[in-house]
C-alpha cells in the first residue's frame, strides 16, 4: 500500500513489563549495561521506540469525564421502560424446567421466534433512579480508569437487577444504594484495600460505624483516608453494612476468601 497507518491502543505498563520479562529470558542479565557499554544494552523502551513512531498518551479521566461516562453507560432507550415488554423465559407459559435440556432450548427458541417483540432486553431492575445516577457521579476520586468505571456500573446494575422489586424500593428509601456503590467503588478501584476492608467489616461490632472501620484499616495498611460519612451523608452502622459484604465480595478475585468464610444468601 502507498500509505497506511496502524493505531495501537495499549497499556504501556503491561507492555513494558512483558517485554522486560522477554528480554530477561532471552538475553539473560544485561551484562552490556556496564560502564562504557551501556549504549549497547537492549531495553524494552528501545523496542517500543523502534516500533511506535508516534506515542500519544491519553489524558487521565477527570471528574467531569467520569460523570459523562456514567451518564453514557446509564442511558436508557424509552423502549426499555415499556411495561408491555417482558422476558419470555420468565413467563409461566414457558416454564420448561421439567423438560429435557434439548426440549427446553427448542421451546425457548420457539417462544422467542413467535414473540420477538415481547422480549425486553432491559428489565426495570437495570434502570437506575436519578438519585443513584447522581451519587455514582460523585465517586470519581475512587475510580482510576474508564474501564474501572464501566465495571462499577455493570456490577451495581447486576446486583440491583437480582433484587426483588420490594427490596429495590427499600434500597432507595433507606439510601443503602449509596453504601453499595461506595463499597463497589472501593472493590473496583482499590481491590487490595477491599480485601482488607471487607473482612474487617464482617468481623466488626454491629454498633461500630463504617467510617471507623474504614479509617482504621486505611491507617494500618498505609492507604489514604476517606471521609465515609460525607460520602454517605452521615454515619452508617456496620449492622446495616454487613449483609451486603458477602454479596459484593463475590465479584472480585481479591475478596474470594470473604465469600468462602462467610454465610451469604
Amino acid at each position: 500500500m502507498p500509505l497506511f497507518v496502524v493505531v495501537v491502543a495499549v497499556d504501556p505498563h503491561w507492555l513494558l513489563a512483558s517485554l522486560d520479562t522477554h528480554f530477561e529470558r532471552v538475553l539473560g542479565p544485561r551484562k552490556l549495561a556496564t560502564r562504557g557499554a551501556g549504549h549497547w544494552a537492549a531495553t524494552p523502551m528501545n523496542y517500543l521506540e523502534k516500533i511506535f513512531q508516534i506515542p500519544f498518551n491519553i489524558a487521565p479521566m477527570d471528574r467531569d469525564g467520569f460523570g459523562r461516562l456514567v451518564d453514557n453507560l446509564l442511558y436508557d432507550h424509552p423502549r426499555a421502560l415499556d411495561s408491555t415488554h417482558d422476558l419470555m423465559i420468565g413467563r409461566d407459559s414457558y416454564n420448561t424446567s421439567s423438560m429435557p435440556v434439548v426440549s427446553q432450548v427448542d421451546a425457548l427458541e420457539e417462544g422467542r421466534t413467535r414473540s420477538a417483540d415481547s422480549v425486553r432486553l432491559n428489565p426495570r431492575g437495570l434502570v437506575l433512579s436519578g438519585e443513584e445516577r447522581a451519587y455514582a457521579r460523585q465517586l470519581s476520586s475512587l475510580i482510576p480508569t474508564p474501564r474501572a468505571g464501566k465495571r462499577l456500573i455493570n456490577l451495581y446494575r447486576l446486583i440491583r437487577a437480582a433484587l426483588p422489586e420490594s427490596a429495590t424500593s427499600e434500597l432507595l428509601a433507606t439510601g443503602d444504594y449509596r453504601t453499595i456503590l461506595l463499597l463497589l467503588a472501593v472493590l473496583v478501584g482499590n481491590p487490595s484495600f477491599a480485601a482488607r476492608l471487607f473482612p474487617a467489616i464482617s468481623n466488626g461490632a454491629d454498633r461500630e460505624t463504617l467510617d471507623e472501620v474504614f479509617n482504621s484499616v486505611a491507617e494500618a495498611s498505609g492507604f489514604d483516608h476517606i471521609d465515609v460519612s460525607i460520602h454517605l451523608g452521615g454515619s452508617v452502622k456496620l449492622e446495616n453494612v454487613k449483609p451486603w459484604v458477602p454479596m459484593l465480595s463475590r465479584y472480585s478475585f481479591h475478596t474470594g476468601t470473604v465469600v468462602s468464610s462467610t454465610e451469604y444468601p
